[in-house]
């Protein structure tokens, strides 16, 4: 599974939280694992993958991500992922930005930051993905009805 949305949209803290209550699956955090700010969102997928195929190769993954639905299924199966679902967290221009201030960003980004999660949105309504605002929906109830899903595929 890809928690996917610009920063500052909850994936790092939706994907902590399904790691703390599902035993089944293998969290995979790209900023912990590499130089994230100087590569494209491509290169961190298939970075995640790479690694998780190596350490975590029979687990259920979640990994959070910033990148194009359209570019996810080909980066997925060239990896042979079985399945990959994707979930697009987002949130309001101003509870991000609240959220980036809170950890130092500067709001010379905010501009490309905010259009970067537009794109996301739009190409995740095309796709078809679920979305969940993060400014109206819980972690926990975003985490429940997440897990009910791994939960499906143990």
């Amino acid at each position: 599974m890809l928690i996917n949305g610009a920063s500052g949209s909850g994936k790092t803290t939706l994907a902590k939280a399904l790691d703390d209550r599902v035993d089944e699956i293998s969290w995979v955090h790209p900023d912990e694992l590499m130089d994230t700010p100087n590569m494209t969102s491509e290169d961190i997928l298939k970075e995640s993958l790479a690694h998780a195929g190596k350490h975590h190769p029979s687990s259920m993954l979640v990994i959070d991500c910033q990148i194009l639905p359209s570019a996810i299924d080909a980066l997925a199966r060239s990896h042979f992922v079985k399945s990959c679902e994707m979930v697009l967290l987002d949130c309001p221009r101003d509870i991000r930005e609240h959220r980036l201030v809170d950890r130092g960003w500067n709001f010379q980004d905010f501009d490309r930051i905010n259009a970067w999660a537009s794109m996301l949105l739009e190409e995740a309504k095309s796709a078809d993905f679920a979305i969940f605002d993060t400014s109206t929906v819980s972690v926990n109830s975003m985490a429940d009805e997440l897990e009910g899903k791994f939960r499906d595929d143990a």
